[in-house]
């Protein structure tokens, strides 16, 4: 499902189709380049290439990443904005092909669970806009709701996530009164079959109510770690805190919960030692 909602971590590095003119600009003097007649990629500093390498090249890309973080030419972060990745995922390439030299880079395939990036290009474009970037390592829900509600600091949340994550956020968004617009994303030509033989048409664009189409709509949801939405579980000597939010559609009523849990008598009462 692709919605406004990005991404677990992930070893598929995306290489996007093309990238602004000038480059992205990142770490010491960097830049990084596309070059949309020989479709191949290249990292330079100044007039000087320092790797370069072909559309779908994922294993060359991943020496790069490797050579740009292991010769401090730029941060694990710095990488990581600009490719599209998790800093953890940079980080560990860059140990991997030190330690194993660049039989280490060798792309792995990914998982069936395994999920898309923001490329380059997609950030390169946002920045141009003047847009602030923040990317999300995992949980798309509570930041597609975040971009609906104000003082949360998220305008937008961008990417392709899962199709139940993009149901429950289209859920929240028509309680608060944002949007959102998808289309079903098949992960290899096997999905996109079996789509188009139940009658899904994987090129239409879904809104809101294409995907929660009733009008008593309910939605509750607790943080468990801190996020732009919800707060995480705090704890206390005697139990814990927790911060939820609850929404209905048919009135638009929003409730923020702040709630004291008392251990001692959750355990007595359900039987259960949650210390």
């Amino acid at each position: 499902m692709s919605s406004p909602a990005h991404a677990s971590q992930s070893e598929t590095l995306l290489l996007p189709p093309a990238a602004p003119p000038a480059g992205i600009l990142f770490g010491r003097g960097l830049r990084l380049i596309h070059d949309s007649e020989t479709q191949r990629w290249a990292v330079c500093l100044g007039g000087l290439v320092l790797d370069s390498w072909a559309d779908g090249d994922v294993t060359s890309q991943r020496l790069a990443i490797a050579r740009l973080v292991n010769g401090q030419l730029a941060k694990a972060t710095e990488v990581a904005q600009v490719f599209g990745v998790h800093r953890n995922t940079v980080s560990r390439i860059a140990r991997e092909v030190e330690a194993g030299g660049a039989t280490a880079a060798i792309h792995r395939k990914p998982g069936p669970r395994r999920r898309h990036k923001v490329t380059p290009r997609v950030l390169g474009v946002l920045r141009e806009a003047g847009a602030r970037v923040k990317l999300i390592r995992d949980g798309d829900v509570a930041p597609a709701i975040a971009a609906a509600q104000p003082d949360t600091g998220v305008d937008m949340l961008y990417g392709i996530g899962g199709t139940p994550e993009g149901v429950i956020s289209a859920a929240a968004l028509k309680c608060v009164g944002g949007g959102i617009q998808g289309r079903l994303w098949p992960r290899d030509e096997d999905e996109r079959t079996q789509l188009v033989a139940e009658g899904l048409d994987p090129d239409r664009v879904l809104y809101t109510n294409d995907l929660v189409r009733g009008e008593d709509v309910f939605v509750a949801a607790t943080g468990v770690t801190n996020g732009p939405l919800l707060s995480g579980v705090r704890y206390t000597p005697g139990g814990a805190v927790t911060d939820s939010i609850v929404m209905r559609s048919r009135s638009g009523t929003v409730r923020r919960i702040t709630a004291q849990q008392s251990i001692e008598k959750l355990s007595a009462l359900t039987g259960f030692e949650y210390r």
